[in-house]
């Protein structure tokens, strides 16, 4: 994430956002849009081959430091109110990690992912009154930052839906192509948001969405896939009405035999066509995996963390 200079405005902050980053993403947004309207055949043949661009479904760097740095913010003005000095451990930040622990007792994975969310925003160790109990840091850079009120710039669609689980859900429709904005309306009663509020509590933890075999939608996908079993059919048909018995026998033995050649070349690519989507389709899936087992650590590690904080409300009280 780029890091801009203080007090610049109209540019990026030191954290890696601002205004120049949320403008150009508006601008990229409503440029893939013009374009999206006006995609020929050949680019959407070329989608459904070798997948979106960009390939990775985000959320982007970007996003996910906006999210931590809300966090964060979050956390300390939790720990002040609750008069422990405003300072976060760094279990607290597990459930935003990019490598998430397998869980919090694995002391070795939680600090080194920690240190890195740490050194980014410039954490500064906080005082303890008791020696025995886990270190906390505090980030006064970043707290001044949010007391200005120009902490967190416009957030782009990709950070809405880093918590939202309506189109990261296991179904086919999902992995293969992308619902059209009405068809999620419909379906979904019309609750569909693409925005992360900022100024709301944080979410509990980083969510990754799934990667996508196409970006393609559903008309488009199933054009494709017409497409590719006509080329199967069709180049087959071709090859048995060129031989001898056939519809086109070619009685000519050179011609016959350019055309059995420019045949094989016409059935490899129709081959292909299915064949290299379908491969795609394994490796995503391998990959998606990962993703959910990501996902369903960090999840595990802020339920940790919310037993954690009952247990101690609980002490308190009690004391």
């Amino acid at each position: 994430v780029r890091r801009g200079e203080w007090g610049h405005e109209g540019q990026s902050n030191r954290w890696g956002w601002g205004r120049h980053e949320s403008d150009a993403a508006a601008s990229r947004s409503a440029l893939a849009s013009e374009q999206e309207e006006y995609r020929g055949l050949l680019s959407v043949a070329v989608e459904f081959l070798f997948g979106p661009e960009p390939f990775h479904p985000g959320p982007e760097d970007a996003d996910k430091w906006k999210l931590r740095g809300q966090a964060i913010v979050a956390l300390s003005v939790t720990s002040a109110i609750e008069e422990k000095g405003g300072g976060v451990a760094l279990s607290d930040l597990a459930p935003y990690a990019d490598r998430p622990p397998s869980s919090l007792g694995n002391a070795n994975a939680v600090n080194a992912e920690g240190l890195k969310i740490l050194a980014h925003f410039n954490g500064k160790p906080a005082a303890r009154a008791d020696p025995m109990e886990e270190a906390c840091f505090v980030f006064p850079e970043l707290m001044a930052e949010a007391e200005r009120g120009d902490l967190f710039g416009p957030p782009s669609k990709q950070a809405g839906r880093m918590t939202s689980g309506d189109d990261d859900r296991d179904t086919a429709e999902n992995l293969l192509f992308v619902r059209t904005s009405s068809s999620i309306s419909a379906s979904e009663g019309g609750r569909v948001s693409n925005d992360l509020d900022v100024s709301s509590t944080p979410p509990p933890y980083l969510r990754e969405r799934r990667y996508v075999l196409t970006k393609l939608d559903q008309s488009q996908f199933g054009r494709c896939c017409l497409l590719g079993f006509l080329n199967l059919i069709g180049i087959r048909w071709l090859s048995s009405s060129v031989r001898r018995g056939g519809l086109l026998y070619i009685r000519n033995a050179a011609l016959f035999v350019a055309a059995d050649r420019l045949l094989a070349v016409l059935r490899f690519y129709s081959m292909l066509f299915m064949v290299l989507p379908l491969g795609r389709l394994a490796v995503i899936t391998v990959m998606n995996r990962g993703v959910d087992r990501r996902n369903r650590r960090r999840m595990e590690a802020a339920d940790q963390l919310t037993e954690r904080r009952s247990s101690s409300s609980l002490l308190s009280l009690e004391s």
